[in-house]
């Protein structure tokens, strides 16, 4: 089995546990022999001395045969009844280990048997005569609820346990986990999966058709385009939306902090902002300044955000000599606790061919057949289903109708490579409109171009690791990808034909903003997804388009819609 291919679940207490006991230690001063001054550690102790507790858990693993199952099976018990003591002090008697057996072992076949012949039913008794246990095969590949007529799909992702992707390292040992699932990441989980399931080694990173299993959809691996999985209550069927940087408040004054929320989007100069509370107006406060305001949580709540619980989780790297923890090596994850959310994302299937789309699709489903993963640092495993993109509705529906002014307002759902860091060094920003004008231009074959001064973006930088390298440009110097962040708003107009305009940001909508040649780093003969990882395909530039405030009468809900004063 090769290293990181067994995932283990938390082992856990099935019943939970409402004894608050604790027991005192002390530290002995090895020159007096007697009890050292304020040494005392306090342990909590839920269970009594000598009672046994019993741990259950879940080790998952794919395998490309029934034998490889077999022998995991029996080195992971082996190695488990290996161990004596689990946890802190265990040399006078915590966490003494009693036994270790296998409860239920279930094979879940990815592959069904081919059509026309009749099914293979496993001798599996016989491949684990020593488990108390039943073992049996699963056919969890239930009817499909898609149609193979449609192009796109939604991906309803639930994990099992606690997670942390991506994140932010904060004081150097704290990685705050990201709330979203980006689709590069599901993607990455969607390899592996292909990888271990044809039972190739783990130098063949790359998808590749012909040397393994589910070969139609290997062949067309490079055009699932999967956007980033956002939370969603569970059953609101709701995909949230990113709050437009578009987005003001009126500045808030002694008389009180508005709470209304305006769109200035269509304004092609500033102006001040209505308060409702007196009839004043006021200059406008954008997101970057809102701070504490009760403007942005309901900002979050108007475009379906909802508070997603975190946990705080401990842990340190283990000296490999001593197996003891190493010193000064602790650090925690802030994880997210995924009980009372789902995971939504899309998958497009439009840039496959028609030919072969409903056999990428079978394909897919019997990969996904017990689930998805592993995700993220924690590793951790999810369910997930393939819907009809009629279960789910974005928060605010797009729509690609050209405003009267034959333009249209673009938002990103997520990050995209739009500009470079040399568009940032102009501190008036002409250089960064110039950049953004360019980008768009090119990306649409001169059919958008960007309103003069009608951008709202913010940026950030990013230097993600490449297989181990710093990205590089094509001269091989150090490239770091600028983001611009999601969020970010920009008014195009049709350059010439309005017509063609519509299609391209009608294929937008459906597949993301594609990455720009010339901003991406590496060498111009690699693939695109090794010269930078920020593509659409994988999640980057989602975008949405001329939300309801700008085209209609708003609800109560919505942010109002600004234009320009007479």
């Amino acid at each position: 089995m090769e290293r990181g291919g067994l995932n283990f679940s938390d082992f856990v207490y099935p019943t939970p546990k409402n004894d608050s006991s604790t027991r005192t230690r002390i530290k002995i001063d090895s020159t007096t022999g007697a009890a050292q001054e304020k040494m005392m550690m306090v342990l909590d102790a839920p269970f009594q001395v000598g009672e046994p507790a019993k741990f259950v858990g879940e080790v998952g693993c794919i395998c490309s045969t029934t034998v490889q199952a077999q022998a995991n099976v029996k080195f992971v018990l082996a190695g488990l009844r290996w161990i004596r003591q689990i946890g802190a002090e265990r040399t006078i008697g915590f966490g003494r280990v009693q036994s270790v057996d296998a409860i239920e072992i279930v094979l879940t076949k990815l592959l069904p048997p081919i059509a026309g012949t009749q099914p293979i039913h496993d001798p599996i008794e016989e491949l684990f005569p020593d488990q108390r246990c039943r073992p049996t095969i699963s056919h969890r590949c239930a009817a499909p609820a898609v149609t193979t007529a449609d192009t796109k799909f939604v991906l309803r992702i639930q994990p099992h346990n606690p997670f942390c992707v991506g994140g932010i390292t904060e004081s150097g040992n704290l990685i705050d986990s990201e709330e979203i699932i980006p689709g590069g990441v599901i993607l990455g989980a969607l390899s592996t999966m292909w990888r271990q399931g044809s039972g190739l080694p783990p130098n063949q990173f790359e998808v590749t058709p012909d040397i393994g299993r589910w070969n139609t959809l290997a062949k067309h691996f490079g055009k699932l385009v999967v956007t980033h999985a956002f939370p969603s209550q569970k059953r609101s069927n709701v995909r949230p939306g990113a709050v437009p940087l578009s987005l003001v408040a009126a500045e808030p004054w002694a008389s009180g902090i508005p709470d209304t929320l305006f769109d200035v989007s269509l304004c092609s100069q500033p102006r001040l902002i209505p308060n409702g509370a007196d009839g004043s107006k006021r200059p406008p406060v954008f997101q970057s300044d809102w701070k504490r305001h009760v403007v942005g949580s309901k900002a979050k709540a108007a475009f379906g955000w909802t508070s997603v619980p975190r946990e705080l989780r401990v842990r340190t790297a283990i000296d490999a000599d001593t197996l003891k923890a190493a010193d000064e090596q602790l650090f925690a994850y802030h994880m997210v606790l995924p009980e009372q959310h789902e995971w939504l994302a899309y998958l497009s299937l439009g840039a496959v061919p028609n030919a072969d789309r409903a056999g990428v699709l079978t394909e897919l489903r019997q990969l996904l057949t017990a689930g998805i993963g592993p995700l993220g640092k924690t590793k951790t495993w999810a369910d997930v289903s393939i819907d009809p993109i009629s279960t789910v509705s974005p928060k605010w529906v797009s729509n690609t109708t050209a405003l009267t002014d034959d333009s249209w307002v673009i938002t990103l759902q997520t990050p995209a490579v739009l500009c470079d860091a040399e568009s940032l060094r102009d501190p008036i920003g002409f250089k960064l409109q110039e950049a953004y004008d360019k980008t768009w231009r090119e990306i649409s074959a001169d059919c958008l171009s960007l309103k003069p001064g009608r951008f709202y973006a913010r940026q950030s930088l990013a230097a993600p690791r490449f297989a181990g390298r710093l990205p590089m440009n094509s001269n091989g110097q150090y490239y770091p990808f600028i983001l611009t962040d999601a969020g970010s708003t920009f008014a195009l107009e049709a350059i010439d034909d309005k017509s063609k305009a519509k299609d391209c940001i009608d294929k937008w909508l459906d597949e993301g903003i594609p990455a720009c040649d010339r901003l991406l780093g590496g060498f111009a003969g690699d693939p695109d997804w090794k010269r930078c990882p920020y593509l659409n395909r994988h999640g980057y530039g989602e975008i949405s388009v001329n939300p309801p405030w700008l085209t209609g009468a708003p609800s109560n809900d919505m942010p109002l819609c600004l234009r320009d004063e007479s």
